[in-house]
């Protein structure tokens, strides 16, 4: 029985071994405090079942009972000590107890210790009680604390059983050896299934511990780098959406190497990548910012955290890269805001939800008067004025409450009590919950801007030099005065005023007296008493004049021989006395359905009528001049819808170089074909002039040209140009101009290519204003000629005075060229004009080979007319330039 004994031991304390052995190699790769005490525990385990077989070999009783009870102490408090991790004091109670509990044991062993063989069964009901109170504590200490598995402790439980069991059992000559073999090999078995079921679970806490570790490396926001040296050994999938490479693109390189060759500062980033790490594996936790680059070559701000780890026994840099691109951009909008917020000349005031300043820049100190201890912690309202009713605030803050904003005029009171309009801009400001936190309020003086619109609005509706109405306003007037014929019974009449010898006032005494002149004029026809009168300048020496509350015709003679008589006398103009002279047509409506268009048309033609007759002083308009009026009205219709359409066509006359017999260029000519026939420029382009159609018509042309001159120039003519005429009407407004300049600038085309024909007209009107928009012009690269040289009042005493580059003779000089002395001397006289004043010279309408002949023979720069070409479509015109070329 004592050899079977024996062996039991020997297969006993080899499973303890075992165990032993296997909970130091699980410490070994886990480090963990906990798995160090049991392997201890198990190691003394295995020291006692060594001293059971020595003891049944040659050792006493009482020695092995005091040496098994010392190592079983050693094993329940290496136990406890890795299992029990609950509070002090339970564990000061379950070592009293256990103290307790040994200290019974060893009294019961001394009292039975003179029976045979009690000590083998005392110890063995010793080690089973000793097994069965270890396994409640490792189960208790597992469900606390979750560091040992509970089929340990119902290892120990079964172990401290079977040794109970057999100290029982042993005494049985047959069942003792068998029962005790029995029960070894149980426990052997049960030792491995722990052990093996130990093992699977440590496995698989192991893989979901790395799938969780890995889950959570790759779900951080931030980058997370391993380095080992200065390459990447691993990067989590946040590094590749910053970077935008791929994991296996990014390991194996340096950080520098995702970075831009130099810092912000300057530095070289491979230089200060190795600092970095260097400082790092010394120990050093480095934090700092730093710039990235991606694959796409975009920067990225960073702020990167890096630290030496170690992992398994490699050590290893943690490089934490958090994008701080758009904290960087938030850093710098709110340095820029604050800076804004300081310095801008616009008011800022910052209030909490229940409008209350908490806020304010130095431009509202400067709009307002009021100062931050005036404001701050008071209402908003402070600023109110008395200008808005309570529906006025109401419909702002609903405007507010919907959408978070609000804009518009409102008016403000100053610390001084003075009220002034501002622009005031109010928006919202949420917080995370879209919970209304502040409002800001941005808002700036508007004083002088009103001012200024209202200066604008007047020049729109008012004449600068005489502040008359200008056309537009009087027809609104007129347009008032007739529905008050139809509403008051009354009549009205309109007068086309014009003064004969205006131009020739301008040339010899200067466009300064001719204006005190106009001036002085309105004065006087103001001066007639008694009349209802509204006066509007339509330009240069043209006034209407509305009579209202017109009795009869005899009424409205009266008040016209009134005004021809005060307009006798002359006028004292500085130091010279100047008379005029007058025509004035009279239109008086038969009843309210006549359009003011139409009326003031009639009177236009009465008007000329009164020009052409000469002997008269004022004509008045008759039916048998309203066929005259119903055509030239019919004519502004349809030239209005032929412009609508486009229907409108551009010719182009070649100009060629005498000195070479080349085309250098051409003038685009507007041209109107109807069904009806072709409508001659004499009949449209005056009515086109009137109602402010030319400039429409001019950009419609501009635009054309541009294109095509833009393939003339293609096909191999860099230096051909375009020349274009400008009406009188384009100096009224810059804004003319400005479309004009647009047109171009849109183009593929130069300035330097547009050519521009103006007529004397344009400076005599306003000359000041006319030679500021030809330079403006001029500085862009265009050129300019004088068209019609030759049949104004002016052209040679301000011709040094104009800023233009050609003239361009009109053709009634040409006409009685070579024969004619006069028209020979005259055309030498303008010739050598120009060559002294540095201009070219293009002579118009040249027809005949004798003209040509002695045109060359003078020196004359260029001609342009029949003789060569007549006017022709773009096809046309590059046909002959190509033949021109091969001539």
């Amino acid at each position: 029985m004592l050899e079977i004994f024996t062996i039991a031991m020997i297969v006993q304390t080899s499973a303890l071994l075992f165990m032993g052995i296997s909970f130091w190699i699980i410490y070994i790769f886990e480090k963990k405090k906990s798995v160090l005490f049991i392997a201890i525990a198990h190691s003394v385990l295995t020291l006692q079942a060594f001293f059971k077989i020595i003891y049944f070999s040659n050792v006493g009783l009482k020695q092995f009972s005091f040496i098994s009870i010392i190592l079983t102490i050693f094993f329940v408090f290496f136990i406890l000590k890795g299992t029990v991790t609950i509070k002090k004091s339970i564990n000061y109670i379950i070592f009293f107890l256990w103290g307790g509990l040994i200290t019974l044991t060893v009294l019961l062993v001394s009292i039975l210790s003179k029976r045979p063989d009690i000590d083998l069964v005392l110890t063995f009901i010793f080690s089973g009680i000793i097994y069965i109170f270890t396994g409640f504590v490792t189960r208790i200490s597992a469900t606390i604390s979750k560091k040992i598995k509970t089929p340990i402790a119902t290892l120990y439980l079964i172990w401290g059983i079977l040794a109970i069991l057999f100290a029982f059992f042993y005494k049985m000559p047959i069942l003792a050896g068998i029962s005790y073999f029995t029960i070894f090999v149980i426990q052997i078995a049960i030792s491995l299934f722990v052990l093996i079921h130990q093992l699977r679970a440590h496995q698989i806490e192991i893989e979901n511990n790395q799938k969780k570790y890995e889950t959570i490396f790759n779900a951080a926001s931030d980058t997370i780098f391993l380095l080992k040296e200065n390459k990447i050994i691993e990067c989590n999938k946040a590094a590749e959406r910053l970077f935008k490479r791929s994991r296996e693109e990014i390991i194996g390189m340096s950080p520098g190497m995702l970075s831009p060759p130099y810092q912000a500062g300057g530095a070289s980033s491979f230089a200060m990548e190795i600092d970095f790490i260097n400082n790092a594996y010394a120990g050093k936790t480095q934090i700092f910012e730093w710039q990235h680059q991606d694959l796409n070559g975009h920067i990225i701000d960073t702020e990167i955290s890096v630290s030496k780890v170690e992992i398994g026994n490699t050590i290893v840099l943690l490089a934490i890269v958090r994008d701080i691109t758009r904290i960087k951009k938030a850093q710098d909008f709110i340095e820029i805001s604050s800076k804004v917020f300081s310095k801008s000349i616009e008011a800022l005031i910052i209030t909490d939800k229940d409008g209350t300043i908490e806020q304010i820049n130095k431009a509202f100190t400067a709009i307002t008067g009021y100062t931050e201890d005036d404001v701050i912690g008071q209402k908003a309202s402070i600023l109110k004025s008395s200008r808005h009713d309570i529906i006025f605030y109401k419909e702002m803050w609903e405007s507010i409450t919907l959408s978070g904003e609000w804009e518009g005029e409102v008016w403000n009171r100053r610390k001084n009590g003075e009220i002034f309009p501002a622009w005031l801009n109010i928006n919202a400001i949420y917080d995370i919950n879209q919970q209304v936190k502040k409002f800001a309020g941005l808002f700036h003086d508007i004083t002088d801007l009103k001012r200024s619109k209202h200066l604008i609005e007047y020049k729109n509706r008012y004449d600068e030099l005489t502040d008359l109405p200008n056309r537009e306003t009087f027809i609104k007037y007129l347009k008032a005065a007739t529905s008050d014929m139809k509403k008051y019974n009354k009549k009205i009449a309109v007068l086309a005023v014009d003064i004969k010898n205006f131009k020739s006032i301008n040339e010899n005494y200067g466009h300064k007296k001719g204006d005190l002149l106009l001036i002085d004029f309105i004065k006087r026809v103001q001066e007639v008493k008694g009349f209802a009168t509204t006066i509007s300048r339509l330009g240069g020496d043209e006034f209407l004049i509305l009579l209202e509350e017109v009795k009869n015709t005899d009424y409205v003679e009266k008040f016209t021989k009134n005004l021809i008589e005060i307009l006798k006398y002359p006028f004292s103009i500085e130091d010279s006395e100047i008379f005029i002279q007058i025509n004035i047509g009279i239109s008086i409506p038969e009843d309210y359905l006549t359009a003011p268009e139409i009326l003031i048309k009639q009177a236009d033609t009465a008007l000329h009528k009164s020009k052409d007759d000469n002997s008269e002083d004022f004509t008045l308009f008759t039916k048998s001049m309203n066929q005259k009026v119903i055509k030239r009205y019919t004519l502004e219709s349809s030239l209005r819808r032929a412009l609508m359409n486009k229907e409108l066509e551009v010719y182009y006359q070649p100009q060629l170089e005498l000195s070479t017999m080349k085309v250098k260029g051409c003038e685009a000519l507007i041209r109107w074909q109807t069904d009806e026939g072709f409508i001659p420029p004499a009949d449209f382009i005056p009515i086109a002039e009137e109602n402010n159609l030319i400039l429409e018509i001019t950009e419609f042309l501009l635009e054309i040209v541009c294109r095509d001159l833009e393939e003339i120039r293609g096909l191999g003519y860099p230096d051909f140009f375009t020349s274009i005429n400008l009406s009188a009407r384009h100096f009224d407004n810059e804004k003319n101009i400005k479309n004009i300049i647009k047109i171009i600038e849109n183009s593929k085309i130069d300035f330097e290519h547009i050519e521009f024909e103006i007529t004397e007209s344009s400076f005599i009107e306003n000359s000041n204003r006319t030679i500021a928009i030809i330079n403006k012009l001029r500085d862009k690269g265009s050129n300019f000629s004088l068209d019609d040289f030759g049949t104004g009042y002016s052209s040679l005493s301000y011709l040094q005075n104009y800023p233009i580059d050609k003239l361009k003779i009109d053709k009634s000089f040409i006409d009685f060229l070579p024969n004619d002395k006069r028209a020979v001397a005259m055309f030498k006289a303008i010739i050598d004009m120009a060559y002294g004043l540095g201009l070219k010279v293009i002579a118009e309408g040249t027809e005949k080979d004798a003209q040509i002949d002695f045109i060359k023979n003078l020196g004359c720069d260029l001609i342009q007319g029949y003789w060569f070409s007549p006017p022709v479509k773009k096809q046309v015109l590059i046909s002959v330039i190509e033949a021109n070329k091969h001539d």
